[in-house]
């Protein structure tokens, strides 16, 4: 037979051109599956909703669906702060439900996913300034009736998703520890944020807060150019530590353990460069399944050990019933979305055949930690709910 290169090449050029319709029908095709899921996201600036955006994508492209057999609306299917136009905002989440109340709710709920309790502040709302100063908050927080909830739902064997920011402000002190009693974490006080450029003439993402503190601690000084990452603790202590200088490697690295790389399919090494928190494990009952590290150099060891922050400390805490999660970091936000949603293993192209570049890009963690290790916390969960229908 003779070697045809024309040919060969127009049935490659006639295959990649197919694949996306391949790719789309498969996704079509696929059935739908029913979980009941409880959204609450309390940040939420504009109806794109990013708090909580990534975690959307993941549920229609993996085709879960609501109870009446339609997908989750991102802008909709969630308890929270709802954005209006003319800096007008509706209210729903739990505060007006009653005990019966949040028993049904409870009863009828698969999982919930708290993805973000910050909230929302006057110079943001108001003033459209996400980089200003502090502002009089809003709204936010963890109240009691989400502890409410979250008791219910753990009694129940629920799966329930936690993440930054669950527990830090403006989360009442009392309301934290009741939290962190019934999940079994605490966390330290601190967060933590990676920060591509700290000069404050060319990044205007850097917060004037965080200028404002530093200046105010350090003798007036701001010596930062490079990339770095900024600690800040509730009492308002503030440290940084900058490439070169103090850091080896710029950016916080996520380590998976074996259970986390052989039950969670996590990368055994992966760099994470958006806000996180110090939490720790306090009891038997939880497991750690993967950990930050600091790649400081003397300097910069030094500087955190003054501070009281590890070089080491949790990424990804769960319960050993694999009923309850904690992401130490700010996992469910990322601006993922588009009409890759619509398409069978996008997320297998994305990772294998787009490589991310830049320190600060989040989609690699995305594609690479987060929808992985998803798959296989809602797979196995979904799987007992079957068996237990079953029995």
């Amino acid at each position: 037979m003779r070697f045809n290169l024309r040919r060969i090449l127009f049935v490659l050029f006639i295959l990649i051109i197919l694949m996306p319709v391949f790719l789309w029908l498969f996704w079509l095709i696929s059935p739908r599956q029913t979980l009941n899921i409880l959204i609450v996201d309390k940040t939420v600036l504009t109806q794109k909703a990013n708090e909580h955006r990534a975690f959307n994508w993941y549920l229609k492209n993996r085709k879960f669906v609501k109870p009446n057999r339609h997908f989750y609306i991102i802008a909709k299917d969630y308890k929270g702060f709802f954005p209006e136009d003319s800096n007008k905002y509706q209210i729903h989440d739990l505060k007006r439900y009653s005990d019966v109340m949040l028993d049904s709710l409870a009863d009828t709920l698969d999982m919930a996913y708290f993805t973000d309790t910050y909230g929302i502040y006057y110079n943001e709302w108001y003033r459209d300034s996400l980089q200003s100063e502090h502002s009089p908050l809003i709204y936010g927080g963890l109240d009691k009736k989400d502890i409410g909830l979250i008791k219910r739902l753990k009694k129940q064997n629920k799966l329930l998703l936690t993440e930054f920011n669950f527990f830090a402000s403006p989360t009442q002190n009392s309301i934290r520890k009741k939290a962190e009693k019934i999940l079994n974490i605490q966390w330290s006080g601190w967060t933590a944020r990676y920060f591509d450029v700290l000069d404050t003439l060319k990044n205007n993402e850097l917060p004037h807060w965080v200028t404002r503190l530093y200046k105010e601690q350090h003798q007036g000084q701001w010596p930062f150019k490079k990339s770095g990452i900024v600690f800040v603790h509730s009492s308002s202590q503030i440290e940084i530590l900058e490439k070169d200088k103090d850091l080896r490697h710029p950016q916080p690295i996520i380590y998976a353990n074996q259970t986390g790389q052989d039950d969670y399919h996590m990368p055994a090494k992966i760099d994470y460069p958006y806000w996180i928190d110090i939490t720790f494990n306090k009891s038997d009952s939880n497991e750690l399944l993967a950990h930050y590290e600091i790649d400081a150099t003397k300097r910069g060891d030094s500087i955190l050990r003054r501070a009281g922050i590890p070089i080491r400390f949790p990424a990804v805490i769960a319960a050993r019933n694999r009923r309850f999660f904690y992401f130490c970091g700010d996992y469910a936000d990322n601006n993922v979305g588009g009409i890759s949603v619509y398409f069978k293993y996008a997320d297998w192209f994305k990772r294998h055949l787009l490589k991310e570049k830049g320190e600060s890009n989040r989609n690699a963690f995305y594609w690479n930690f987060y929808v992985p290790m998803m798959d296989v916390i809602i797979h196995n969960y979904t799987t007992t709910l079957k068996k237990e229908v079953s029995e």
